[in-house]
Protein backbone atom coordinates (compact mmCIF):
# COMPACT_ATOMS: atom_id res chain seq x y z
CA UNK A 1 0.00 0.00 0.00
CA UNK A 2 1.02 3.11 -0.65
CA UNK A 3 0.38 6.70 0.89
CA UNK A 4 -0.66 9.29 -1.53
CA UNK A 5 0.23 12.56 -0.40
CA UNK A 6 -2.30 15.28 -0.44
CA UNK A 7 -1.35 18.87 -1.01
CA UNK A 8 -3.75 22.65 0.45
CA UNK A 9 -3.15 25.78 -0.06
CA UNK A 10 -4.50 28.74 2.53
CA UNK A 11 -5.79 31.64 0.29
CA UNK A 12 -6.32 34.57 3.23
CA UNK A 13 -6.54 38.32 2.19
CA UNK A 14 -7.93 41.37 2.62
CA UNK A 15 -12.02 42.35 2.46
CA UNK A 16 -10.76 45.52 0.83
CA UNK A 17 -8.80 44.17 -1.67
CA UNK A 18 -7.94 45.66 -4.87
CA UNK A 19 -9.48 43.84 -8.07
CA UNK A 20 -5.72 43.37 -9.34
CA UNK A 21 -6.19 41.13 -5.98
CA UNK A 22 -9.02 39.38 -6.30
CA UNK A 23 -7.83 38.68 -10.40
CA UNK A 24 -4.92 37.17 -8.75
CA UNK A 25 -6.71 35.12 -6.09
CA UNK A 26 -8.94 33.56 -9.20
CA UNK A 27 -5.79 32.55 -10.41
CA UNK A 28 -4.36 31.26 -7.89
CA UNK A 29 -7.03 29.17 -7.38
CA UNK A 30 -7.57 28.02 -11.43
CA UNK A 31 -3.87 26.78 -10.82
CA UNK A 32 -4.63 24.91 -7.78
CA UNK A 33 -7.01 23.46 -9.27
CA UNK A 34 -5.21 22.19 -12.21
CA UNK A 35 -2.80 20.61 -9.81
CA UNK A 36 -5.44 18.84 -8.29
CA UNK A 37 -4.91 20.50 -4.75
CA UNK A 38 -7.42 21.30 -2.15
CA UNK A 39 -8.33 25.41 -1.53
CA UNK A 40 -8.73 26.03 2.19
CA UNK A 41 -10.29 29.40 2.69
CA UNK A 42 -11.87 31.74 5.41
CA UNK A 43 -15.74 32.01 5.20
CA UNK A 44 -15.86 36.04 5.51
CA UNK A 45 -18.75 37.02 3.12
CA UNK A 46 -16.41 40.17 1.31
CA UNK A 47 -13.45 40.54 -0.40
CA UNK A 48 -10.94 37.43 -1.46
CA UNK A 49 -12.70 35.16 1.14
CA UNK A 50 -15.86 35.08 -0.95
CA UNK A 51 -14.09 35.38 -4.67
CA UNK A 52 -12.28 32.40 -3.84
CA UNK A 53 -15.12 30.39 -2.75
CA UNK A 54 -16.65 31.57 -5.97
CA UNK A 55 -14.19 30.64 -8.36
CA UNK A 56 -13.72 27.23 -6.62
CA UNK A 57 -17.64 26.62 -7.13
CA UNK A 58 -17.73 27.68 -10.45
CA UNK A 59 -14.23 25.44 -11.39
CA UNK A 60 -15.91 22.40 -8.88
CA UNK A 61 -12.36 22.84 -7.08
CA UNK A 62 -12.47 20.96 -3.68
CA UNK A 63 -12.46 23.35 -0.78
CA UNK A 64 -12.08 23.90 2.95
CA UNK A 65 -14.00 26.72 3.78
CA UNK A 66 -13.22 27.41 7.53
CA UNK A 67 -15.35 29.72 9.73
CA UNK A 68 -14.90 31.24 13.22
CA UNK A 69 -18.32 31.05 14.35
CA UNK A 70 -21.13 28.06 14.39
CA UNK A 71 -23.19 29.49 11.67
CA UNK A 72 -22.56 30.15 7.98
CA UNK A 73 -21.10 33.26 7.20
CA UNK A 74 -20.62 32.34 3.47
CA UNK A 75 -22.69 30.19 2.10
Amino acid sequence: MQNQAATHILIAGSREASPAMLDYARRVVRRAHQLGWTVVVGDNPLGVDMVVVRECRRLRAQVIVAGVANFRRNS
